[in-house]
């Protein structure tokens, strides 16, 4: 297939409630969507990807810097080429990285979207294209495997620190829609994070719920980390990113102190392992015994594909996927991609839903941005059947082609604030925006030079 047009589109919708965390409070989800469109035997195929900075704490990136990394630094590289495999997808992501003055976000959307494209030209699930590049069993769309329900709760959501009833009422509320892992986000209230903790568990001992604890990159010692966990280590599963992303060495010296001492959680990575060369430091310096993936954040599938190469012959580092702040359409790519390489993703802390669980929904959208995977059916389903998505609502993972979803214009048009259109014509690259058609160039002279 021909790639023939790339269309940006620089969303912002509101959160339910702001989302504090330790490197920062965000109010409302700014991420961009891009639909990239292919013709094969003279059919056009539109595939759609998303990419999230969150914030600049997080990733490094902005909204605006991403759609700009994507007219200016990625488009150029991949209108005209030709697509008609999985390692066709990663040469050229391959070529798109030489030109590094980009964010492994803003190149997220545009992966996203030619792994869709190729899963509908192939009439085949994604995640079962992805497979099958590696070598790895496709799975029968009728037999999905398992994955748990989690959702993150936050003692960083509360302005002072004795709310905690309201943080087990939210973490109740989840739990009775299904979710059986809760990851509680701490780091801010030091001095009670091990009192809060227990009054968690406690809350919930003798149900089917898994606790997980997020530091938010919030702490500066190993030896205070390490005595939090001498004190709730057996009441939590792991223990996530405790340290800033570049304290690797911490990490490490802490993953040292715990990993074979009966009763401490596993250590896993977030921040820290937002690029290929991020989780390869991480693997090389033992600093985790796992990571978070999150495709809209760490480039998208050829993410998972490196890191399945990085890990032959380990067993011992396992993958927690989970959305961000995405709309349906990351947090059903994230989902392929823990399909893709589940023999790698740890079994017990299951699939994350706090993106599409943040979102306040608008009139023409019924109910909450809700999914869950219920272990009664096979994949995944919105409860609300009026559907809240922008994917059809009765779509089951693995079903169709590609990521499996119907667009939902009339909600991406809400959500839009900006439009980029980019194509070629006779060798020009053309930008439409706001209503006018510009010229940016030649194709062939704009691929000759860094793109600043």
């Amino acid at each position: 297939m021909e790639i023939e047009q790339v269309e940006v589109y620089s969303t912002s919708e509101e959160y339910r409630r702001p989302i504090p965390t330790a490197v920062g409070t965000h109010y409302r989800r700014d991420n961009i969507l891009v639909k990239v469109t292919a013709t094969e035997d003279g059919e056009e195929y539109g595939g759609w990807g998303e990419g999230s900075p969150l914030i600049p704490g997080y990733s490094g990136a902005t909204r605006n810097h991403m759609a700009d990394d994507i007219v200016k630094r990625i488009a150029p590289d991949i209108l005209g080429a030709e697509v008609n495999s999985v390692q066709d997808i990663l040469d050229l992501i391959g070529r798109v990285k030489r030109n590094r003055y980009y964010m492994m976000c803003s190149l997220a959307p545009i992966d996203i979207a030619l792994f869709d494209l190729l899963g509908q030209v192939n009439a085949t699930p994604t995640f079962n294209i992805v497979r099958e590049h590696l070598g790895l069993e496709k799975y029968d769309v009728e037999d999905l495997p398992l994955m748990p329900a989690n959702f993150t709760v936050s003692r960083n959501a509360t302005e002072t620190d004795n709310r905690i009833g309201e943080i087990l009422e939210e973490a109740e509320e989840y739990v009775s829609r299904g979710c059986t892992v809760i990851k509680v986000k701490i780091g801010i209230f030091k001095d009670s994070d091990v009192e809060s903790l227990r009054r968690i568990h406690d809350h919930f001992q003798g149900r089917d719920v898994t606790l997980f604890a997020d530091g938010n990159q919030a702490y500066d010692s190993v030896n205070e980390v390490f005595d939090v966990l001498t004190e709730i280590g057996d009441l939590i599963a792991c223990l996530e990113q405790p340290f800033h992303r570049d304290k690797t060495h911490m990490s490490a010296e802490l993953n040292r102190r715990t990993k074979h001492v009966q009763g401490m959680p596993l250590i896993i990575t977030d921040e820290g392992t937002s690029s290929v060369e991020e989780l390869e430091n991480v693997l090389l310096s033992d600093a985790a015994g796992g990571c978070l993936l999150k495709m809209v954040r760490s480039g998208g599938f050829h993410y998972g594909i490196k890191a399945v190469g990085l890990l032959e012959g380990r067993d011992d580092f396992k993958f927690a996927p989970c959305s961000m702040t995405e709309t349906g359409i990351g947090t059903i790519a994230n989902i392929h991609s823990a399909l893709a390489i589940y023999e790698h993703c740890h079994p017990s802390l299951g699939f994350g839903f706090d993106g599409p669980l943040q979102v306040i929904g608008d009139e023409y959208k019924n109910g909450r941005d809700t999914i869950l995977y219920e272990n009664q059916e096979n994949g995944l389903y919105t409860k609300d059947a009026n559907g809240v998505w922008i994917y059809d609502p009765s779509q089951i993972v693995g079903l169709g082609s590609g990521l499996g979803f119907e667009a939902n214009y009339q909600y991406i048009e809400e959500i839009t604030e900006h439009k980029v259109t980019l194509y070629l014509d006779e060798g020009d690259m053309i930008m439409e925006e706001d209503g006018e058609v510009k010229v940016m160039g030649k194709q062939r002279d704009i691929l000759k030079y860094p793109r600043y």
